[in-house]
């Protein structure tokens, strides 16, 4: 758990119905100026309207917008996207 803390952000939204929605994400990708995480879509599903709601990540103090650029309803997952280069999962950094 240790190793994956610093690949994991935690998700806030709002849901359709405009209340709180919260998940977790984590780095499946990053270059040298933005990264992708994986999150469930069910957790900002309320973004794949337009205008949806605003998309946050945090990790400790540090709060992102994040962009909802891709989804996949039949498995449940959303990719978003963060303007910051953070560590995957694996460690391995860019």
């Amino acid at each position: 758990l240790t190793k994956a803390a610093p690949s994991v952000f935690a998700v806030t939204t709002y849901d359709v119905d405009g209340g709180p929605s919260v998940g977790t994400a984590f780095v499946v990708a990053s270059d040298g100026s933005k990264s992708f995480l994986l999150t469930s879509l069910d957790v900002v599903r309320a973004g794949t309207a337009r205008p949806g709601p605003a998309i946050k990540v945090r990790q400790g103090t540090e709060e992102l917008e994040a962009e909802l650029w891709t989804w996949d309803d039949k498995r449940d997952l959303a990719l978003l996207i963060v303007q910051i280069v953070a560590v995957w999962l694996w460690g391995i950094e860019p």
